[in-house]
């Protein structure tokens, strides 16, 4: 008989957020969340989870024009975030807290051309991580930086690339327990990265409608499979393929084909954290199909 597992998360906040020019080419951004949160967790009859509480979660940021086609910014913010399980009882620990620092460029390169480029710096205190099956911790500290590019061309009228990559190194800062630090987190790769191109083919079947189609290539690299860096998970890439179909109309209909991991490639997402026997396996080659219509 199966065993129902559950999680149920009940949140109420309150949001403001302003934006104030301080000059023709200076902006400032602040912001302040009130949220209150309460989570139940687990299997069966067995409640694992049972926590609440309120967390008051600011932000704040600058933005300077520097000329119509080019801005810099910086940003700072609180990070907040509830810990629960549904299948172990670790509920009491305390909720992931930090804060983060950004700071960034956007320009567009080209009139075809426009790019994004930012540094961050984190910390988080209490992140959860498993050092066994149904064994779990919090780490005193946890420090993340890196470096983000987004570029998005339109090549031609028809032709269109999204690029990003991410270099991010995340390591344990301070822990309970002396060997864990240094270690990088688990699951949480150095190198990403991505690229998409679609293509508007236009108008077929005597203009009843336009067709567009393109493809996709995500590549994640190696990263920790377990809090003790005792094994890694291979790096991967995946690539999928889409078509779709637009029938012009007052309500226009949308007809997609995607076709996911077209070489049908064995990759693995993720781990459980603490043990080579809890691994995600990715998708195998699927292919999907979906209608859609326009009101």
């Amino acid at each position: 008989t199966a065993v129902e597992e559950y999680q149920h998360m009940r949140t109420q906040a309150i949001y403001a957020q302003d934006r104030v020019h301080l000059t023709d080419q200076l902006i400032a951004v602040a912001g302040l969340r009130l949220e209150h949160y309460d989570i139940t967790a687990g299997v069966g009859t067995t409640e694992n989870s049972d926590t609440n509480g309120t967390a008051l979660i600011p932000n704040a940021g600058l933005v300077w024009e520097v000329r119509p086609d080019a801005s810099l910014y910086a940003n700072v913010a609180r990070t907040f975030r509830p810990n629960s399980s549904i299948n172990s009882a670790y509920g009491s620990l305390d909720p992931e807290e930090g804060i983060s620092y950004e700071i960034g460029s956007k320009l567009d390169v080209t009139d075809w051309l426009s790019g994004t480029l930012a540094l961050f710096y984190a910390e988080k205190k209490n992140v959860a991580y498993a050092l066994a099956p149904n064994v779990y911790s919090t780490a005193g500290l946890v420090r993340s930086k890196g470096v983000e590019l987004d570029l998005a061309g339109q090549l031609t009228d028809e032709l269109q690339v999204i690029g990003s990559y991410g270099l991010t190194d995340a390591v344990v800062v301070e822990d309970e327990d002396p060997l864990l630090v240094g270690n990088t987190l688990a699951n949480v790769a150095r190198h990403t990265a991505s690229l998409r191109i679609a293509y508007d083919y236009g108008e077929v079947f005597d203009g009843a409608g336009s067709l567009r189609f393109g493809g996709a290539i995500k590549g994640v690299g190696r990263r920790a499979g377990d809090a003790d860096n005792l094994f890694d998970l291979p790096g991967y890439g995946v690539v999928d393929l889409f078509a779709s179909y637009t029938i012009e109309r007052e309500h226009p209909i949308e007809i997609q084909l995607n076709l996911n991991n077209i070489f049908d490639k064995t990759y693995y997402t993720s781990s459980i954290g603490s043990s080579a026997l809890g691994i995600a396996v990715g998708q195998s080659f699927n292919a999907a199909l979906s209608v859609s219509m326009k009101f």
